[in-house]
């Protein structure tokens, strides 16, 4: 009987210990994909703050420092200060906004400019430069959409495995992530260059976020 209990607690003791070593594991997994993505996030947002400054100096030289010029500037700074999850994703969702607007001012001002008469040529035109830049970044906002989405859902299905109870023993280890808050955007982030190119010169009102909680 005593030989018996010992094979029965041995054999439970393996199974505990098996599943503590398979969620072990899956933890593992779940955050090494988790840090993977945040590098793609980070590498994503990297990008598009590179092209920036460039496509803020074109448009202030060619409509001069409005409103929408600075609050993209203000916006770029925001971003670049930002630090958690949280503040990153709703800097960074501000960024997005405020290149929106300033895209359909500059297209407001270029079809004002048409209209006058007032066509330079396009190879000194800072306005064809500020176009192709805009081009870029918002092909970059749609990868810097697509990244984060895909990360939160990593971080939502890691969280889930943490909460369980066979997870418990590892939560000193496995420390939690935080999803970044940042809204789908209304117009398609798949966009085309040609498409992207007529937002600053056809009858065009620029794709805005969702509304957030």
């Amino acid at each position: 009987m005593v030989w018996l209990l010992a094979v029965i607690a041995l054999v439970i003791a393996l199974v505990v210990l098996g599943g503590l070593v398979t969620r072990f594991n899956q933890l593992s997994l779940a955050r090494d994909l988790c840090d993977e993505n945040r590098r793609q996030v980070d590498a994503d947002i990297a990008d598009r703050h590179l092209l920036l400054p460039a496509f803020l100096e074109l448009c202030g030289k060619q409509i001069g420092m409005t409103y929408e010029v600075q609050a993209l500037g203000d916006a770029f700074t925001a971003a670049r200060q930002a630090d958690t999850a949280e503040e990153i994703g709703r800097a960074e969702e501000n960024l997005t906004v405020a290149v929106e607007e300033l895209a359909e001012t500059m297209r407001c001002h270029l079809q004002r400019d048409a209209e006058r008469g007032q066509n330079p040529d396009p190879g000194q035109d800072t306005g064809v430069t500020a176009r192709y830049l805009y081009v870029q970044i918002r092909v970059i906002e749609g990868r810097i959409a697509s990244a984060i989405r895909y990360y939160n859902q990593n971080v939502e299905r890691y969280l889930e495995r943490r909460a369980q109870i066979f997870c418990v023993p590892f939560r000193a280890v496995f420390a939690r992530y935080a999803p970044v808050p940042y809204s789908d955007l209304e117009f398609d982030p798949a966009v085309s260059s040609e498409q992207a190119l007529e937002t600053l010169s056809e009858d065009y009102r620029p794709g805005r976020l969702s509304e957030g909680p």
